[in-house]
């Protein structure tokens, strides 16, 4: 996985700042989609290509969102696969999210030092579901070659859940606040002297996790709001 923006570049115009005329297809799930992505913003071109997704991952949120399906199995016709993107296919725009981690603060959240800057694809979570995404990828870390299967890593997801369930977890309540601001015009003409209204959401005490979601797909294609009519 490595270079991979350096691979890129052998696709481009370098003087002229920009991309041949090529697309690019990702092997996996949602993670390698989003480090792709990230390898493409490292060159800086305004023309980055389109992205297609063999959906390998475990959950495959963001395949199932752009009409990818919810998996690539090993008895699936690839060439027809490939036929179809060449034929079929077309680009669409997708919202990408910029977090921005910073450290407690008494006087403004917005002047307070960043910790840590990540891009969000499909969701930003916390509590109990991102506590059970972390110990998923520590120990797929651990050991990579026993999460090669989608099905081993749904049930060892479900594992992880009843460990989550059973064992206590923190109390989203006592430790996190919601402030959302809504910017006119999209934020895209905010004068700096317009005061935005910030409004604030009480953080319920039976609630076990908060979801910020770019999809109507979460965790291997929950919908949140039902299925949407056609």
């Amino acid at each position: 996985r490595p270079g991979l923006a350096n691979f890129l570049g052998k696709f481009c115009d370098h003087k002229q700042h920009r991309f041949y005329n090529m697309r690019v297809l990702v092997c996996g799930g949602g993670g390698s989609v989003g480090w792709a992505l990230s390898e493409i913003d490292k060159l800086g071109y305004s023309n980055p290509p389109a992205i297609g997704i063999l959906p390998l991952g475990t959950g495959n949120d963001l395949a199932r969102t752009l009409g990818w399906g919810g998996g690539f199995d090993a008895s699936d016709d690839l060439l027809q696969f490939l036929v179809h993107i060449k034929n079929d296919v077309h680009p669409v725009d997708v919202d990408r999210w910029k977090v921005v981690v910073r450290s407690p603060a008494v006087d403004s959240t917005d002047s307070a030092p960043v910790v840590k800057e990540i891009i969000m694809n499909n969701y930003f979570s916390l509590g109990i579901d991102a506590a059970i995404a972390m110990k998923f990828h520590q120990k797929r870390e651990e050991n990579p070659a026993k999460f090669s299967s989608r099905t081993g890593n749904m049930v060892i997801y479900a594992m992880l859940g009843v460990e989550k369930a059973i064992l206590p977890s923190s109390l989203l309540e006592d430790n996190v606040t919601i402030t959302t601001r809504t910017f006119p015009n999209n934020g895209n003409s905010l004068d700096a002297n317009v005061k935005v209204p910030v409004h604030h959401a009480k953080v319920q005490s039976d609630w076990e996790g908060i979801v910020i979601s770019n999809l109507p797909n979460y965790q291997a294609g929950h919908i949140f709001w039902g299925n949407p009519n056609p």
